[in-house]
């Protein structure tokens, strides 16, 4: 237990998951109740605002814990220190900021610090996990997106995404190599948007994207793909007609496809003209 000094009151902090009385409280929880004494305050009174219950409800949202296991009493005990209201740091650092502006700034640092400590002290045991041999990656993509017919250039990206992941220190090469292997859009190669805007202008009527890839689904040209990446895939009847090209999202962190198709496609659609 880290027992934390402000302006000589003792502010109690688990440095490891701990049994008191019945309960398991977690690592790095901080006794609220110490925390709100030191300033003349009830923490019931913190917990009662709506904006402390939208807070919580929120946390456990994002933490998955639920609600009561983010603020935990105790009660009882010989233990001084142990008993009182225990809470989630982030519930403690925001129960510090409805203390005064002060308090929020010193328990922001101070009950942050051991839990950056233990991040620190968790790195080597997830070094312990073996990581996969170049070879290995390339082996396994080949395995199963070279297999699953996805063009080599693709396939490559993908190896690269891994590579940099696992290899920190080849990320940047990784990047380089990605750009070269990216696809240009050639002006035959046309979007969705590019497509509506020729569609539009043939037929005198509005083509968005959304209503031509709905157009090029309902003449069975393309199909929604189910893993997202590309949002679709050719039909037999549209392969003929188009291409999967490489690109990156923003970040560069991530290589994309994207379905875009020849204006020789327009020949074969079926639309109504009203011009």
């Amino acid at each position: 237990m880290l027992t934390h000094n402000w302006n000589n009151h003792a502010i109690c902090q688990l440095t490891e998951a701990t049994k008191i009385g019945k309960y398991d409280i977690p690592a790095s929880y901080v006794n609220v109740t110490q925390m709100c004494q030191a300033h003349e305050k009830q923490f019931s009174d913190y917990s009662r605002l709506e904006s402390t219950k939208a807070f919580l409800e929120g946390l456990s949202a994002d933490t998955a814990i639920p609600v009561s296991g983010l603020v935990i009493t105790i009660k009882g005990g010989n233990d001084k220190q142990s008993q009182g209201t225990w809470a989630h740091s982030e519930v403690a650092i925001d129960c510090a900021q409805w203390v005064n502006i002060e308090f929020r700034i010193w328990a922001n640092r101070a009950l942050r610090q051991l839990i950056s400590s233990q991040r620190v002290i968790e790195v080597p045991q997830q070094s312990k996990l073996r990581i996969p041999s170049l070879e290995e990656i390339s082996t396994l993509l080949d395995l199963t997106l070279g297999k699953a017919g996805l063009e080599p250039k693709l396939v490559a990206g993908a190896k690269l995404n891994a590579i940099g992941k696992r290899y920190p220190h080849l990320q940047e090469e990784a990047e380089e190599a990605k750009l070269m292997l990216l696809v240009p859009v050639e002006d035959k190669l046309l979007a969705p948007t590019q497509l509506g805007e020729i569609l539009t202008e043939l037929t005198c009527e509005t083509y968005s994207a959304q209503r031509v890839n709905k157009l090029l689904i309902e003449q069975d040209f393309q199909v929604r793909n189910p893993e997202g990446n590309p949002d679709y895939l050719p039909t037999e009847k549209g392969k003929p007609y188009s291409q999967l090209t490489l690109g990156t999202a923003k970040g560069r962190d991530k290589t994309v496809q994207h379905l875009r198709w020849f204006e020789t496609v327009l020949e074969v659609m079926e639309v109504c003209t009203n011009c």
